[in-house]
């Protein structure tokens, strides 16, 4: 039977904790939990337990008050009296690289951002010089701008709670986002869909969002924003207007057992979802117009995530594992015919993530993640 029942216990993308747990000889389960509403950043709890019942004894009590960081391991010495944690850090910038060739070649990858503060790119301005991003770098997130041309950021947004995945409408009037619960509100509440004029201005509520929905804009000509509402028996598209929030059904799919990725075409006419299967590489294309899906096997590819369109609409952009067994992650270009250039090879515990490449075709940004974790010995705990 359920011991402890938080949905703080898993991330909102994934984590690495499942096996971070241990018993202590004083009849307490200590356990990480997220402290943050999208990082899944975490911190130790401890729960006592009645051997005869199973059941919790009293409320669960917090030991660390870290944050920033997650726990991959946990043990305790034989008389309780000291724990050790593998406490991991991870830390995402946003990388800028040249696109070349109509995109085949990856040139001249560089970091943007150079502040000690987990950094995540989500979109462009209009004419391509800027990008915008997620960043905890003033101890909440919310959201900058930064020209690829500079070392330094703007900040577009402040406040006491997480702003996340800025998105410029088609017109180049509005940064919609999502405005997060404060962290220590569990996990998977309704965010809230804001907006703020791009030339700067106090934001403004527009609606509330189901917690795993994604916000998504096309390019003029095309005026459409689009919701993607991912739930157990089908995934839903709906139309989203910058003032009214949610409008109408678009398209909808069959359950997937997980959607890694999701973008718009740039012309509005297409959605492209990456399917996390470790076995094989798959994307799936709706058509709007025709309300018709066709999936493309990318071969040789597995675990496909963060997927984007490339701006001219021809091909995406996608990441996947080199092989099942293989901690290499590759960048690829893949063609709407299913053929897959490998763009960037890498071996790393993170990334590239968040891919998205500028509205002129001529840049791609991603986020490359850095780990380092250490073991940390707690007494009197």
């Amino acid at each position: 039977m359920p011991v402890v029942s938080d949905p703080r216990l898993r991330a909102e993308k994934g984590g690495l904790w499942g096996t971070a747990l241990c018993w202590s000889p004083d009849g307490r389960i200590i356990y990480p939990m997220s402290s943050s509403q999208k990082t899944g950043e975490t911190d130790l709890w401890a729960a006592k337990v009645d051997p005869r019942t199973g059941k919790v004894s009293g409320k669960p009590d917090r030991i660390t008050s870290w944050g920033g960081s997650f726990f991959i391991g946990l043990d305790v010495t034989a008389d309780g009296k000291r724990l050790a944690a593998l406490r991991a850090h991870a830390q995402a910038d946003v990388w800028v690289g040249d696109i070349r060739e109509n995109p085949t070649r990856l040139e001249a990858p560089r970091r943007l951002t150079v502040e000690d503060s987990d950094d995540r790119p989500s979109s462009w301005t209009p004419d391509g010089k800027a990008v915008l991003f997620s960043s905890d770098r003033d101890g909440r997130f919310h959201i900058f701008r930064q020209a690829i041309n500079q070392t330094r950021a703007e900040a577009v947004t402040a406040g006491p709670e997480d702003d996340l995945w800025p998105v410029i409408t088609p017109d180049g009037s509005w940064i919609l986002y999502e405005m997060a619960p404060s962290s220590e509100v569990p996990q998977r509440q309704p965010v809230r869909l804001m907006r703020v004029p791009v030339s700067g201005g106090a934001p403004q509520f527009v609606a509330d969002l189901p917690p795993d929905s994604e916000m998504l804009c096309a390019r003029l000509p095309s005026t459409l924003c689009i919701l993607a509402e991912p739930g157990p028996k089908q995934s839903f598209f709906y139309a989203l207007d910058p003032v009214n929030g949610r409008g109408r059904e678009l398209a909808r799919t069959e359950a997937i057992p997980e959607i890694s990725g999701v973008d718009l075409s740039p012309d509005g006419s297409r959605i492209a979802l990456s399917i996390w299967e470790m076995e094989r590489g798959r994307i799936r294309i709706l058509d709007l117009a025709g309300r018709t899906a066709r999936d493309l096997e990318l071969k040789g590819q597995h675990g496909l995530a963060w997927l984007a369109w490339s701006a001219d609409g021809k091909g995406l952009f996608v990441r996947s594992f080199g092989h099942m067994d293989s901690s290499e992650r590759r960048l690829l270009y893949v063609g709407l015919d299913g053929a897959v250039r490998v763009l960037r090879r890498a071996i790393t515990t993170g990334g590239p993530d968040s891919l998205r490449p500028s509205p002129d075709g001529r840049y791609l940004a991603w986020a490359a993640t850095t780990w380092d974790a250490n073991v940390w010995m707690l007494e009197n705990f």
